[in-house]
């Protein structure tokens, strides 16, 4: 959704749904052995996100906004193998008009990822002769710096 507040400022929102419920698990097959199988069982997630974009002249114009990312995993699947958490987005960038047809965009995402548990037991090699019990008692948390630039031209 996008509303333009003023000529020089335009506001947009955005609500997204995943249907991640029909990941249950990953699958490694092999001939002649069992599968391994590591259950997953993912919810279905949403994310909502609001943010603004200022022309500051013809030529040039800066944005930033937020955004609100629900995790598909759930506590007593969650892994270090998939290792996730709710996150949050904070974001900005700008787009620069050098010629009517030509246009470089930047752009900066931050990304912080929700402290959480990953507390299970599995046992590896199951119905073999190597069957290990294993328990993970972690935490995982997080953060990424994400970069993008890019150039366009109309002909």
């Amino acid at each position: 959704m996008t509303y333009q507040a003023s000529p020089d400022w335009t506001v947009h929102a955005q609500g997204e749904w995943w249907e991640w419920s029909n990941f249950d698990e990953i699958r490694v097959t092999s001939p002649g052995a069992a599968d391994l199988v590591t259950e997953q069982n993912y919810n279905d997630s949403r994310s909502l996100a609001v943010g603004a974009e200022r022309r500051l002249s013809p030529r040039l114009s800066w944005r930033a906004g937020l955004k609100l990312e629900e995790t598909p995993t759930q506590a007593a699947f969650r892994s270090t193998r998939v290792p996730d958490s709710n996150r949050v987005w904070l974001t900005t960038g700008a787009t620069w008009r050098p010629t009517e047809r030509a246009a470089l965009d930047l752009g900066l995402a931050y990304v912080k990822l929700e402290d959480t548990q990953v507390a299970r037991s599995d046992v590896l090699y199951a119905g073999s002769p190597a069957a290990t019990g294993v328990d993970l008692d972690a935490e995982i948390s997080g953060d990424a710096l994400i970069v993008g630039l890019g150039g366009s031209y109309t002909f």
